[in-house]
């Protein structure tokens, strides 16, 4: 996923586009979490750590939703999820 996102982001800049560009970054975002996934399960595979693969779920979450919202939303839309009752 690395080198593709490289690979979209040079044609981008040869094709001058804005929605290859982000395409790029959504392969960088997939190949993060995919790393994420793969430590958590193998954590909880290797040494019995049950709770490696929620810790890296949630991990997961936290940085999707973080790189997904523009820049001052996440903070505040996590804090209110969490003050929900």
């Amino acid at each position: 996923m690395p080198l593709l996102a490289r690979a979209k982001r040079r044609v981008a800049v040869r094709l001058n586009s804005n929605a290859l560009h982000a395409d790029s970054h959504q392969s960088d975002i997939c190949a993060y979490l995919s790393v994420i996934l793969l430590l958590g399960l193998a954590l909880n595979a290797a040494l019995g750590w049950w709770w490696a693969d929620p810790i890296a779920a949630l991990a997961c979450c936290q940085s999707s939703s973080a790189k997904a919202l523009p820049a001052g939303v996440a903070k505040p839309v996590r804090t209110r999820i969490f003050e929900m009752e």
